[in-house]
């Protein structure tokens, strides 16, 4: 319950603000540096903000810009607030991966979180790490054990340890021993490691075996077959989830909000639910192209020719 309360707090790139401010900018003729001094932001943080890039917690930005408006009596959308989607939507899969997570923290054990591409796994795993003394590390196949130690000490905001990676990987349990209830959430596993090559995984078992501190593997369903591998890893595993996707339902239940005739419906949900390709990524894709269109054209409902041109803005 904690861990939700506190993802609420994201402000997500709120579309509807953002298309706000952008409409607004047109209207009035100002620059976004303009805009940004006298909202006190600075012209870069608003520029990314815009442009959806912005990754840090967008909650100061649209608290700024929500208290210059207000100030101003500027109405961002006088004749309604437009559809959209919502800014984070609690499914099974967001519950089991929080809760897998929360565990972890808690009693210093370790967990395995597996699920195909396009899941929502790293997006909720990037969400929990925002939560205190949480860690979150994303590897890569280019990653040998000396750049994944870098990562996890800046993970932690520590300075980069000076000796060999023996030495770094001490002061990495020296620090977790003295400074208890971490997690460390290792985003990507999969990729350190193939059935020939394990040792930056049992490097990290190493560290969680002398420390006093929670770690997540996650990464593809591969993953898991990599763990079992390792007797010694596989047996500390204490806890695992599943990603399934989301259910027929709970598609409903996200696209709820949003004004959609039948035929749209039932695209929408193909995208999200197909065996072959469909996932909750494509699903968002998909919105985040036809809430654009929506909005340049003045449309108040989704309709099927509606999402045909936003894929064709799209590699499927």
């Amino acid at each position: 319950m904690m861990a939700t309360a506190a993802l609420n707090l994201f402000g997500g790139n709120d579309i509807n603000m953002i298309a706000g401010v952008t409409r607004y900018l047109k209207a009035s003729g100002l620059s976004i540096k303009e805009l940004a001094e006298r909202a006190g932001l600075t012209r870069s943080s608003l520029s990314k903000y815009l442009n959806n890039s912005y990754g840090a917690n967008t909650v100061e930005i649209e608290n700024s810009l929500n208290s210059y408006f207000s100030q101003q009596g500027i109405e961002l959308f006088p004749d309604g607030t437009p559809a959209a989607k919502p800014a984070f939507f609690e499914s099974r899969d967001v519950r089991g991966v929080l809760g897998v997570c929360s565990d972890c923290q808690e009693f210093a054990e370790n967990g395995i979180i597996t699920g195909k591409s396009g899941f929502g796994k790293s997006h909720t795993l990037r969400h929990f790490a925002a939560m205190p003394r949480v860690a979150y590390v994303e590897c890569d196949v280019t990653m040998t054990c000396n750049n994944l130690v870098t990562a996890i000490e800046r993970s932690l905001n520590i300075p980069r340890g000076d000796g060999a990676v023996w030495d770094r990987l001490n002061s990495l349990r020296y620090f977790f021993n003295l400074n208890s209830g971490w997690l460390l959430i290792i985003d990507e596993a999969d990729k350190l490691a193939d059935r020939q090559n394990i040792k930056k995984i049992e490097m990290l078992r190493s560290i969680g075996d002398q420390s006093n501190v929670g770690m997540i593997f996650a990464g593809e369903p591969v993953l898991k077959g990599i763990i079992e591998q390792i007797t010694r890893a596989r047996t500390r595993m204490a806890y695992e989830y599943e990603l399934r996707g989301l259910s027929r339902e709970e598609v409903a239940e996200y696209l709820a909000p949003l004004p959609c005739d039948e035929e749209a419906l039932q695209i929408l949900q193909e995208r999200a639910m197909n065996r072959r390709f469909g996932c909750f990524r494509l699903l968002d894709r998909t919105l985040n192209n036809v809430l654009r269109i929506m909005r340049d054209g003045g449309q108040t409902s989704i309709t099927a020719e509606m999402i045909g041109q936003a894929s064709a803005m799209m590699l499927l």
